[in-house]
């Protein structure tokens, strides 16, 4: 090894973690609050889950958290990414898979954890590593119009999607292969748009 006092060092260590469980050594982002309360504003069910060894319903209530649900890796007995954290989670909230989204800022235990299960998944990385990942913001105050975005583009193809392929197989009867084609090319590029606003979300967050 190293050297120098294995018992001391590990005094040390079960220091350092005891005092992390301290929920007051715990430091929110400040976009964090604002930022709940304006989903909560929209109605939207909110839960937090998290790995550690805090309590973290009572980490929820000591920094005046409002979701509906906190959910801790140690009260549950199991870690993210496994689907059951996740799982018990929407079970609360009383949602699908298909109809959350998780945010967060682990790729392997957050986002590749929800994607598994079905859940969109939008990477918060605030220190800009991955810049090729279409679903990130890289704060919590680009939540909200990420949300929306995603929200309207789904809507708008929902209900352009039958009506236009209606149209297209009724007016080109020579070429309808080629104008389905077509269609289908430009509802992809606009199922897409949201990804880049999420790549450009910086800059669009400045112009505004």
């Amino acid at each position: 090894g190293m050297g120098g006092d294995a018992g001391g060092a590990r005094s040390c260590a079960v220091d350092m973690v005891r005092r992390w469980e301290d929920h007051e050594n715990f430091a929110l982002y400040d976009d964090a609050l604002p930022v709940l309360a304006e989903l909560r504003r929209h109605d939207l069910a909110l839960g937090l889950i998290s790995n550690g060894q805090r309590d973290l319903e009572e980490f929820a209530v000591h920094h005046a958290l409002d979701v509906d649900v906190a959910l801790g890796s140690k009260a549950h007995g199991r870690s993210k990414p496994h689907p059951s954290i996740f799982e018990t989670a929407l079970a609360v909230l009383g949602v699908e898979p298909g109809q959350a989204a998780m945010v967060g800022d682990s790729y392997e235990d957050d986002i590749a954890g929800a994607r598994a299960l079905g859940m969109r998944a939008i990477l918060l990385d605030r220190d800009g590593l991955h810049p090729h990942e279409p679903d990130r913001i890289p704060g919590l105050a680009a939540l909200p119009a990420a949300l929306v975005f995603r929200f309207l583009t789904g809507f708008a193809l929902a209900g352009v999607y039958p009506v236009s392929m209606k149209i297209a197989t009724g007016w080109f009867r020579l070429e309808r292969g080629f104008a389905i084609g077509i269609l289908v090319g430009a509802l992809t590029l606009g199922s897409a748009f949201p990804h880049l606003l999420a790549l450009t979300a910086p800059l669009f967050l400045l112009v505004l």
